[in-house]
């Protein structure tokens, strides 16, 4: 099986270009759109087993979703937050 490193700098910078409001959302089905693809790297990561690849990705897709408003309706799932990130969303 093929090996993968996590790039820091690629999910730092993913990061700042969510933070920065630099995404498209809504778009025609044939365009690329990030929450697709970050589905699709946290379903891809997972089926080969790349475990620090599916949880920045999955990170990144909570992040995504937080920045544009999208929270569960449940605030009994906050606890499953990453620590970091909480501690973020309170400063």
């Amino acid at each position: 099986m093929a090996s993968y490193l996590l790039n820091d700098a690629a999910v730092a910078k993913a990061r700042t270009l969510i933070d920065a409001r630099q995404y498209v959302l809504d778009s025609d089905w044939g365009d690329v759109q990030p929450r697709a693809g970050l589905i699709a790297c946290v379903y891809r990561a997972s089926e080969w087993r790349h475990k620090d690849i599916e949880v920045a990705a999955h990170e990144l897709l909570q992040h995504l979703d937080r920045k544009t408003g999208l929270e569960p309706t449940d605030k009994r799932r906050e606890r499953l937050r990453p620590q970091h990130e909480v501690q973020e969303a309170v400063e």
